[in-house]
């Protein structure tokens, strides 16, 4: 199959996250306290990610996110997927899913 401008979906924004597991396989989520900006995220729980910024790989944002919602140093160990979500205004977003554990030290 062709692909071209007719199969090719634009995604206007990228995330990148991490799913952290404990010993006892319990996944770390975010508690989102929302912001005067977006008032609706509050009480939200989600695992620790966030936009891909202009020129970063994802592999690096999602480390950069990890630390920033959590304050843990992570090494990526197995990428998990990537999906496409859709915002309630209708703008797409590409995030990648990393597994990733607490890095010594």
């Amino acid at each position: 199959m062709q692909h071209d401008e007719k199969t090719h979906i634009e995604v206007a924004l990228r995330a990148a996250g991490v799913v952290i597991l404990n010993a006892a396989g319990d996944i770390l989520l975010v508690h989102e306290l929302g912001t005067p900006q977006k008032p609706q995220k509050a009480g939200l729980w989600h695992i620790p990610s966030g936009s891909i910024e202009n020129g970063e790989n994802p592999e690096d944002a999602a480390v950069r996110e990890a630390f920033e919602e959590t304050g843990l140093r992570v090494k990526l160990t197995r990428f998990l997927g990537a999906y496409l979500g859709r915002f309630a205004d209708g703008t797409l977003i590409l995030r990648h899913v990393w597994l990733a554990q607490p890095a010594p030290g």
